[in-house]
């Protein structure tokens, strides 16, 4: 492990969608295949759904079994997801909750700078500057799972709002990056968050996040740069949002969303690399046995500014 420099300096990070399931199997080889092709990984990003009940003490054995000697020597960066907050069947809490399994919270050191009077909710929201990148961790469940008590709801999305502007608002960094669980943009059946994409959406144009890392739908998705709903041109203002998923439960997509994806990939365990080198953001996703099926780069010509360049391989897997 490498402390951090104190300025913008180039690194590389890891990012993972659901591992969920699998623990035990086949989720171990796309996690030892990512660290084998970046020993150097600074951080590794985790958009959600570590595993399938976030109360099983025997779940987070199997992942931290998984991860090996990597949970030692790579830091990590989770996003909740819905199945993080579960509950043991017969626990007197309600089923949907706003907050984390305890076993959250025991597995990771994270910073305590998420939204003032959330304070149930530390480690749910935090977030970390790291060599030129702001890295925010958005609780995205109050906005995408509605079973929640209305005016309990609305009152955790109003502070999460008011902070995630202020935080953005307030970033030094040349880069952005957002990681939550539950897409703005989902592929799989039965799933439209409007109101989320609505409320975040926003946001992300006005203070020009760069990239949005995303899970929940076990499926790979990324868009080509968005804005206000839309796909825009490479010099334009816009974001990339990606989905993906590491572990081995996958669903079949259910709409394309054509006029937004750059790339969709059913049925694949993947992991992301992410290079940070001054002005350029290079992104490039892989499946567990290293092949590429996506990459794309942004170069940053002034804040709030970048190029956007799509590199996904010719006869690559992602389509």
């Amino acid at each position: 492990m490498t402390t951090a420099s104190a300025v913008p300096a180039p690194f590389r990070f890891l990012y993972l969608g659901d591992a969920q399931n699998g623990l035990s199997d086949t989720w171990p080889r796309v996690i030892r295949a990512a660290y084998a092709a970046v020993p150097d990984a600074r951080l590794i990003v985790y958009a959600g759904d570590l595993l399938e009940e976030g109360y099983d003490d025997a779940l987070w054995g199997a992942w931290a079994k998984g991860l090996g000697f990597i949970a030692a020597s790579v830091p990590s960066l989770p996003a909740p997801g819905n199945h993080d907050l579960h509950r043991p069947p017969d626990s007197s809490d309600s089923e949907k909750v706003f907050e984390a399994s305890p076993l959250w919270r025991a597995h990771f050191a994270l910073p305590d700078n998420g939204p003032a009077g959330l304070s149930e909710l530390a480690g749910q929201n935090y977030y970390v500057d790291y060599q030129g990148v702001r890295f925010i961790a958005l609780d995205a469940n109050p906005f995408a799972n509605d079973d929640y008590v209305e005016s309990e709801r609305a009152r955790v999305q109003g502070a999460e709002l008011a902070w995630l502007r202020r935080v953005l608002a307030t970033n030094p960094n040349r880069w952005t990056i957002v990681v939550q669980h539950q897409s703005l943009y989902p592929l799989a059946r039965g799933r439209d968050y409007a109101e989320m994409r609505t409320a975040l959406g926003a946001v992300y144009d006005q203070f020009h996040v760069d990239l949005v890392l995303m899970g929940h739908d076990h499926v790979y998705a990324r868009t080509h740069k968005v804005f206000a709903e839309r796909t825009v041109a490479p010099g334009e203002p816009g974001t990339i949002y990606a989905i993906s998923v590491s572990g081995s439960k996958m669903y079949t997509v259910a709409t394309k969303r054509e006029a937004l994806m750059a790339a969709v990939l059913e049925h694949a365990q993947l992991f992301q690399v992410i290079a940070i080198d001054g002005g350029r953001l290079s992104y490039e996703s892989h499946g567990a046995d290293g092949e590429l099926v996506d990459a794309f780069d942004l170069t940053k010509t002034a804040p709030g500014v970048s190029i956007y360049t799509d590199r996904s391989p010719a006869g690559g897997r992602a389509k």
